[in-house]
């Protein structure tokens, strides 16, 4: 077998592991506000082939995302926790949500109704926060990604994610590692920063889509995204989290910080 053929059959199996190449079933629950708005552009961004999205009003009329086929519904007669999750239940793959203004580090990490329901999901779940200053979004969006990554499983499926919208719109796509203070000094450290990033600059071959690397040294790892993001003016981070099991929904102090600081768009992929 040739080197292209190994390169070729490497890539496909490449795409197939991706959890977006699995997605069929998408439930996309809306409340109004700009939040939702922007969940649901994101998602008509993706460009996603053979998926079912299926709107779910939760108080507000369903706002189904641009350039999909939707299917929509309205909740009645129950509480947005018990009727997202019951309907979640229902066979879908991935859970698209909208997140409050709520500032982090208080009771509620993205509101107290969305943190019950990424706690609760059976499903993955993509959580979306809108551009703090208010401003509507421009016709192309996004142009930036920035993509901070720490070499966990989490971390691809947020890779996964930032390569099609880069590849959907043609998107600068740069990664970041951050390498924390007490590590900064370290040879190895740095050797690892950059294994992270050429694992991940991997996700982009079969479609094209090339990144940029940075290893960013001696910072507090929330410092470094929010830095990097305002440094490369970037218009939306897209990031990774594990849920954590406790009485309070938990997803790291570095999440926390990026959400109280950052001012651009977050999209954050929950597994």
């Amino acid at each position: 077998m040739g080197t292209d053929e190994e390169t070729r059959l490497q890539q496909e199996a490449l795409v197939s592991r991706s959890y977006l190449a699995q997605v069929r079933r998408i439930l996309l629950p809306t409340r109004g506000g700009p939040d939702s708005e922007v969940a649901a552009r994101l998602l008509g961004t993706l460009g996603l082939q053979q998926v079912r999205v299926t709107s779910l009003g939760v108080g507000a009329p369903p706002q189904p995302p641009p350039g999909l086929e939707v299917v929509t519904k309205t909740l009645e007669n129950v509480s947005p926790l018990e009727g997202i999750v019951r309907e979640a239940e229902s066979g879908y793959d991935l859970l698209v949500l909208g997140c409050g203004h709520d500032r982090p580090g208080g009771k509620t990490l993205f509101g107290p109704v969305v943190d019950a329901v990424v706690s609760k999901s059976p499903c993955r779940v993509l959580v979306v926060r809108a551009p703090r200053h208010g401003q509507p979004l421009p016709e192309t969006w996004p142009e930036r990604i920035l993509l901070p990554v720490t070499g966990t499983k989490s971390s691809i499926r947020a890779g996964e994610l930032a390569v099609a919208l880069a590849r959907s719109q043609g998107a600068t796509l740069r990664a970041l590692h951050v390498v924390e203070p007490s590590y900064w000094f370290t040879l190895e450290a740095k050797e690892v920063g950059r294994d992270i990033l050429d694992a991940v600059a991997v996700l982009g071959q079969p479609y094209g889509v090339d990144m940029e690397a940075e290893v960013e040294e001696g910072v507090d790892p929330g410092h470094g995204i929010v830095a990097a993001a305002a440094r490369s003016q970037c218009d939306l981070i897209v990031m990774s989290a594990v849920r954590r099991s406790g009485r309070r929904l938990f997803l790291g102090s570095t999440l926390v910080h990026v959400l109280s600081h950052a001012t651009c768009p977050i999209a954050v992929v929950v597994i």
